[in-house]
This record gives structure tokens, sequence and C-alpha cells, in this order.
């Protein structure tokens, strides 16, 4: 089970990745392609508890904001990285208590590898370009088949995982409900219990009274017949 500040900045960074995915289909950014559906797959796998779905979306994340430093991307990429990096900074205590060293060791290699692509990218980008003109980036929205296509698969998508949740929540609803009502029957058997115990230390109470007083008049007969 997720911790919920985990699960929430998942689902948002699935929206923004998938956001990105669209529009760099659109405009043919390929290499964004490319890692959006890195941070889609790191996603899938941090959503099932794997640290590599962690570590994936991390080192995606060093890419965004330096590929705008080298002035191939919108300022807002610098949002995208800062968003994808959130796993991380949620779970990297949870690493350093296993192993403080290979947690160090990830963090130095997930940014290196983040870096490394967007500085292989920027020096064969153009020449890649130049000998496969389909590659180069479009300045109007393209490719509207493969985006329509996109939108309908992850409207399917959110519309699974909609329903997953809700009979989450309503399985969860009804343990609850459960829970509560053998807490109140417990309570109650308990109160019965506990009456009764006080019921008959009553009754034995007032057995030994009325024995008492029955003693107390057969007395003096006792003293008149020996008389």
């Amino acid at each position: 089970m997720l911790p919920e500040p985990l699960r929430r900045w998942l689902s948002v960074l699935e929206v923004v990745a998938f956001a990105t995915l669209l529009r760099s289909v659109a405009f043919d950014r390929w290499i964004t392609v490319l890692m959006s559906l890195f941070l889609l797959t790191a996603a899938f796998g941090a959503r099932r508890g794997r640290s590599w779905g962690v570590a994936l979306a991390f080192a995606a994340s060093c890419f965004f904001p330096l590929a705008f430093v080298l002035g191939m991307a919108p300022a807002w990429f610098v949002a995208v990285g800062a968003i994808a990096a959130v796993p991380f900074a949620l779970t990297w205590r949870a690493f350093a208590r296993a192993d403080r060293a290979a947690t160090a060791w990830l963090t130095g290699l997930s940014v290196g590898a983040g870096a490394l692509v967007a500085l292989v990218w920027q020096q064969i980008a153009w020449p890649l370009f130049w000998t496969f003109p389909s590659l180069f980036p479009s300045v109007r929205p393209q490719n509207g088949l493969l985006v329509t296509a996109l939108l309908a698969t992850g409207a399917a998508v959110a519309a699974i995982r909609w329903r997953a949740a809700r009979r989450e929540r309503s399985s969860t609803d009804a343990s609850a409900g459960l829970t509560a009502l053998e807490s109140t029957t417990t309570g109650m058997r308990i109160a019965t219990t506990s009456e009764t115990a006080a019921s008959a230390r009553a009754q034995t109470f007032e057995a030994e009274l009325e024995a008492q007083e029955a003693l107390a008049e057969a007395a003096p007969s006792r003293k008149r017949v020996q008389s």
C-alpha cells in the first residue's frame, strides 16, 4: 500500500507526463515523446511498489530542466522536471535507511543519466534532423489521428482507474462499517455481561440480608423457648 502523498503525486505526474506526450506528438518533439514515455513507465512501476519506477522518474526529471538550460525546450519543462522529482524526494529517506551508499549511487547515476541524454541530444539533434527531415519539429500541430488515439487511450485508462478507486472506497467503507458493527456488538456483549454479573451480586447480597434478618428475628424466639 503506497503512502497517500506518494499516490497523489504519482497521479499528478501521470497527468503531466501524458499532457507532455500529447504536445510532443502533435509538434514532432520525438525526444520529449521518449522522455514522456519514460515518465509514464516510471509512474506505472512506482504505483506497484517498484523502486526502479522512482529511480527512472528521477533520472527523467533531470533531463527536462537541463533541456531548458541548453536552449532546447521552453521554460515550463522546469516544472515538469520538478514534478517528476517529487516521488524520489518523498522516498529517498526510506532508500537511505535500507542502504545509504546505494542511495547515493542511485542519486548520482540518475542525475548523470538524465544530464547525459540532454547533452547527447544537443549534439546529435541537428545532424539527425538534416539526415532525416521527417524528424524536424513542426510549428503547427500534426499527427491528428495519433493524438486522437492517445486521447482515447488515456480516457479509457482514466475511466478504469476511476472505477477501481470507487470499488476500493466502497470496500473500505464496508469494512469500516463491519468493524464498527463488531465493536458495537462486542461492547454490548461486555455491557450485558457486566449487568448480569452486577445483578447476580445484588441478588446474592439481598439473599444474605434476608438471611441475617431471619436469624435476628429467630433469636428472641429461641431465648423464650429456653426460658
